[in-house]
């Protein structure tokens, strides 16, 4: 017989594998099998062990309290990497003695050794990765593939973070009116529709996270304003 695969919409991750018999016999019931999510292929790749889970989606960019490591500086292979060095901040950083300890070298900057801060402070449990040629964000750098960065999110329920569009008020806004300055030589045109970083939150597999997400200051203050309010894209 042949089999026909048939990925369906995202927002019903399954797919359909239909028995086509040859002409004459009789049809084989179709069979749904489910696929893996991305969270749930990243936590396979990442292998973080401790019963941790990368808990990863696609067209967020997480904001948090804190960062640990300059993105702009700490480029590593993909989001698994990136969602590893977070769990190894975890590990490393929490031990008493760790202070100036590696507890990361990135692949693909390995002159960057990511080095533990005082004991005692925050622990990075959020990551946010570049995955494409270049990524956009409404700040004056030059984001591109590999960039990482290590966070800490307060709320892992309602992160506060933006995604997983920009609103077509805010891509289609003159410039001049962007939430923040972004040189022409940074980003030519407009914004894209999809926010292209790819984030996480790096804790327990049974942690209840991203309830809902909080759009950031910067977001609720452009669509409160004159091109308000904003729709989803």
């Amino acid at each position: 017989f042949v089999a026909t695969w048939l990925r369906a919409s995202a927002g019903d991750a399954k797919v359909v594998v239909a028995a086509r018999s040859a002409p004459g016999s009789a049809s084989t019931p179709a069979t749904l099998h489910p696929l893996p999510s991305f969270e749930e292929e990243l936590d396979a790749r990442a292998q973080l062990g401790d019963d941790l889970s990368c808990h990863g989606r696609k067209h967020f960019d997480l904001s948090g309290d804190a960062a640990f490591v300059w993105g702009l500086s700490f480029h590593v292979a993909d989001e698994v990497e990136c969602c590893q060095a977070c769990a190894a901040h975890q590990r490393t950083c929490s031990m008493p003695d760790s202070q100036g300890r590696t507890f990361w070298t990135a692949s693909h900057a390995p002159s960057y050794k990511a080095k533990c801060g005082r004991p005692g402070g925050k622990l990075c449990n959020a990551f946010v990765y570049c995955p494409d040629e270049r990524c956009f964000s409404y700040t004056p750098h030059n984001h591109s593939r590999h960039e990482c960065w290590l966070k800490h999110e307060p709320n892992i329920t309602h992160p506060v973070a933006h995604g997983p569009s920009f609103p077509a008020e805010m891509r289609h806004a003159p410039r001049k009116d962007w939430p923040w300055a972004v040189g022409e030589t940074v980003w030519p045109g407009e914004p894209p529709e999809l926010v292209q970083w790819t984030t996480g939150l790096v804790v327990k597999r049974k942690e209840t996270v991203w309830t809902a997400n909080i759009m950031p200051g910067w977001h609720t203050k452009f669509c409160s304003g004159k091109y308000g309010p904003c729709g989803s894209a």
